[in-house]
């Protein structure tokens, strides 16, 4: 039972202050894992004690085995990933999308739904104005994820059956599709599993952290869905950037977890930027600028945030993108704001993999 018992000191070391030896501050919090070539095996790190500790409490913690980041995989060269990022986010300034690169229904939909007077039938008219999104929406709608054991025919039906604000987000989850999608096949060809990947976990945590904010009434959830989707539109776009780069032969081609690196390191600045330009609600800007902060205020306005922090985190370490320090303690800081135990944040892991198996489903992705 020691583990346990760690495990529960560990989730709600936040609200106690300091902590303890082996969970201390990282060097250097704002800089992401460096990047190298592969080095012999015989130059690789063993594994620190703490870090094995680390990861040990975060698995009791939460039900997700974190990734042992020493133990697999080439240790990166930090000047190496600092100097694609650089190149990225420079590519991505010099062609910032223009406002109208969102697309139009989408952004017509979330207007409308911020509306405290939001007109119904204008909402079943932007939709169906749009048969490839009408259709998608009722196949949604009529899918495992939803379905009450009622044929849903229209969008009308599926409004009444779902409510306005669920069919809204599943609306804009398809007109915004393309965003997470490469513009040449070329680009594709460079890294499919990244291309695949970017959709379904947006998705996926935009639909269950939306799930959690409901069930702890938290915010609106139709608000936390879109936080959900767009906080991390960045790495969509700086992959972009980055494939572009390499097709250009300004850049050479980056193994895997050299992408992974860069994508972490300057997806934030490259989505808040993006936010700007096409003009998205504020509490959309913020989410996305602010999800990988250290320090988050723990009052009733940051709860959006902390609500998509614990998805995205916990979901990050699922798939196999996250799990360092720094990342794990941002994970138990805001499941500390949230006021939530070990056994309510394991709970959370189960509904984040249902939820990214009904995105699969849904939407037609591959596993």
């Amino acid at each position: 039972m020691g583990w346990l018992r760690r495990a529960n000191e560990w989730l709600s070391r936040a609200a106690r202050g300091p902590e303890p030896d082996g969970f201390d501050e990282p060097q250097g919090a704002d800089e992401a894992p460096p990047v190298v070539d592969d080095p012999p095996p015989e130059r690789a790190r063993a594994p620190s004690h703490t870090a094995t500790v680390v990861r040990k409490v975060f698995a009791h913690a939460t039900g997700v085995a974190a990734p042992a980041p020493d133990e697999a995989g080439p240790v990166l060269d930090e000047e190496a990933v600092a100097q694609v990022a650089g190149r990225v986010v420079a590519h991505f300034e010099a062609n910032r999308p223009e406002p109208a690169s969102f697309p139009a229904m989408a952004m017509q939909v979330i207007e409308l739904a911020e509306r405290v007077d939001a007109d119904l039938a204008r909402l079943v008219q932007l939709i169906e104005r749009d048969s490839a999104i009408s259709a998608k929406v009722l196949l949604v709608a009529n899918s495992a994820m939803y379905t009450r054991g009622s044929e849903i025919g229209s969008v009308m039906d599926a409004i009444g059956h779902l409510g306005m604000f669920a069919v809204a987000n599943i609306a804009v989850g398809v007109a915004c599709r393309s965003l997470y999608d490469a513009d040449a096949r070329a680009e594709v060809d460079l890294y499919p599993r990244h291309w695949q990947e970017q959709f379904l976990q947006s998705m996926t945590v935009g639909f269950a952290a939306s799930k959690l904010a409901s069930e702890r009434r938290l915010a609106r959830p139709d608000h936390i869905f879109l936080a959900g989707m767009f906080h991390d539109i960045g790495k969509a776009l700086a992959l972009r950037s980055l494939c572009r780069l390499i097709l250009e032969g300004q850049v050479a081609r980056c193994p895997t977890e050299v992408v992974d690196a860069v994508l972490e390191r300057a997806h934030v600045l490259v989505g808040t930027e993006a936010h700007t330009a096409w003009r998205l609600p504020r509490f959309l800007q913020q989410v996305c600028a602010h999800h990988h902060d250290d320090e988050v205020p723990q009052d009733a306005d940051a709860m959006a945030l902390h609500v998509v922090r614990v998805v995205s985190g916990l979901n990050a370490v699922r798939v196999g993108t996250g799990g360092d320090k720094r990342m794990m303690r941002q994970v138990r800081r805001s499941a500390a704001a949230l006021g939530m135990s070990p056994a309510e944040v394991r709970a959370l892991t189960s509904e984040i993999r249902e939820s990214n198996d009904r995105t699969m489903e849904v939407f037609g992705l591959r596993d």
